[in-house]
């Protein structure tokens, strides 16, 4: 019914230590004879582009062209 363990003792699991990032893009790279299918990728259909008319660009642009508190802002004529 019950099983009874032997009190044989286990050896130890031995753990490999892993490579660091750096040393598996190394491993993993072309250079080092790893495949890459990286020239094989078919070529994008489509563009990507900066996303336009955000609320970030228009501050900005407001900034620039009526000046914050304290006048236009272009920090290159600011500088002393």
């Amino acid at each position: 019914m019950f099983k009874i363990r032997s009190k044989k003792k286990r050896k130890p699991i031995e753990l490999k230590p892993l490579p660091t990032n750096c040393q598996s893009v190394f491993l993993l790279s072309k250079a080092n004879g790893a495949s890459y299918l990286g020239d094989h990728l078919p070529v994008n259909k489509w563009t990507w582009d900066w996303p336009t008319g955000t609320w970030l660009q228009d501050r900005r642009e407001k900034l620039r062209t009526q000046g914050g508190e304290n006048g236009p802002t272009n920090i290159l004529a600011n500088r002393k």
